[in-house]
């Protein structure tokens, strides 16, 4: 039952990558939650290179949520202060 699991997440994330070249902000979410996902297929598969690597990649993706989500925070602070 996994490894269908595992093979459709793989071509899902092919699939969000290549989205995710048109349209990062759209499908940037997508592609973190199919890493996700997939990390824990092969996790629980017992591939754990492979689920390590996913959750790599999938932290670095979350790591980019937490920055844009700063820097609008910080523009709506300026924002918010040159309105005063």
């Amino acid at each position: 039952q996994r490894a269908p699991a595992k093979d459709a997440h793989g071509k899902a994330l092919e699939i969000y990558r290549e989205l995710a070249h048109e349209r990062v902000d759209a499908f940037r979410p997508d592609v973190a939650m199919t890493l996700h996902n997939l990390a824990t297929v092969l996790s629980d598969m017992g591939d754990r290179v492979g689920a390590r690597k996913a959750r790599n990649e999938f932290n670095c993706l979350n790591g980019f949520f937490y920055l844009d989500g700063l820097n609008l925070f910080r523009q709506q602070v300026r924002g918010a202060s040159c309105n005063n």
